[in-house]
């Protein structure tokens, strides 16, 4: 099972975490227990976020912070008396006493990866019961998936012409090795972020410009001249 973040030294980030008590269930309010926050211990999630989790556990874990960086995902919640962006860093979620469950680690500004974590002792289960725990586990992808938001970034706007958009590609893609270096597996909502515009303005600008998400990925994008 994947470690927890380390304690913080003096100036380092304060880890939050966000965890359900038991499974949700649908048809009930989800009663949600808070760590690391000075003055919230526990809230009912108010609008059904946490609905398409029916039957699972859930723990979130981020940073609480002012302003999500670009690219990074993130999620709002209320306490009695005050209200918390948490930048999401890890969440995991499984069904009561199965013997695998989801995980998806957010690093800002790049992609989101998943994996499926194994309880020690699944080895000794029949194949089928080993297969299913972990299918039942890549359920949870899908709900996780939709729950994360990526936060488009203060000051974007759109751009006016071709020229205009591909030199953001290269000034804010290409030009950047840790960017660059992930762009191959970064999402949509990534590289949409990168670049300060939503996920569904990039077939927008393909249609404008006639670059799309696969001229970016492939490098297609010639740079402009200065």
């Amino acid at each position: 099972m994947t470690s927890l973040p380390p304690t913080p030294a003096e100036g380092q980030p304060r880890w939050i975490t966000v965890q359900t008590e038991g499974p949700v269930r649908k048809a009930e309010p989800t009663k949600l227990r808070v760590t690391g926050h000075p003055r919230i211990r526990e809230f009912v999630d108010p609008d059904g976020q946490f609905n398409n989790w029916d039957g699972y556990w859930v723990v979130l874990i981020g940073e609480a912070v002012t302003e999500p960086a670009a690219g990074a995902s993130w999620w709002r919640f209320e306490g009695e008396t005050e209200t918390v962006t948490l930048e999401i860093h890890l969440i995991r979620a499984g069904l009561p006493g199965a013997p695998a469950f989801a995980e998806v680690l957010v690093e800002p500004g790049r992609d989101i990866s998943k994996r499926i974590v194994l309880a020690d002792g699944i080895e000794h289960l029949p194949g089928k019961a080993q297969d299913e725990a972990a299918l039942t586990a890549m359920k949870a992808w899908r709900a996780i998936e939709g729950f994360l938001r990526v936060r488009r970034p203060a000051g974007s706007y759109d751009y006016e012409n071709e020229e205009e958009y591909a030199r953001a590609i290269w000034s804010e893609i290409y030009d950047k090795p840790d960017r660059a270096r992930a762009l191959d597996r970064a999402s949509e909502d990534v590289i949409a972020g990168w670049l300060g515009i939503s996920a569904p303005g990039l077939p927008r600008y393909r249609a404008r410009f006639g670059i799309g998400i696969r001229d970016i990925r492939r490098r297609r994008v010639r740079r402009p001249n200065s």
